[in-house]
């Protein structure tokens, strides 16, 4: 039986938000935003947006896609058509979730906040 299935919900995903946030490889990044997106917890959320501005991530566009695509899973941030990514109004965000924008230091980069008009 693997380990993680022994482990209760909230002890596995304080462990693989731990890994996300100090690994410094970027295909495990990638997988664990997979992972967190799976869960479908909104404890993830707080992880990813932090992670999310890290020149690591903004560096490599494959890690980037994986952490916005996890954000858009967990209904944090839509995908406009041009093929990027922009966190959702606040008014449609949950409230701690807005908060957690509000707060972030340093705040996200601002393409993540504005919408582009073709």
């Amino acid at each position: 039986m693997p380990t993680e299935s022994r482990i209760a919900p909230d002890a596995a995903l304080a462990e693989l938000v731990a890994r996300f946030l100090t690994t410094e490889c970027s295909l495990e990044i990638e997988m664990i935003a997979a992972r967190l997106a799976e869960t479908g917890d909104h404890g993830a959320v707080a992880a990813l947006l932090a992670r999310i501005g890290e020149r690591d991530v903004q560096s490599d566009a494959h890690v980037e896609r994986a952490v916005c695509e996890a954000l858009v899973a967990l209904d944090v941030m839509v995908r406009v058509p041009d093929e990027c990514f922009v966190v959702k109004a606040r008014l449609d965000l949950e409230p701690d979730v807005a908060a957690l924008v509000n707060e972030l230091d340093p705040p996200l980069p601002l393409r993540y906040l504005i919408r582009r008009v073709a």
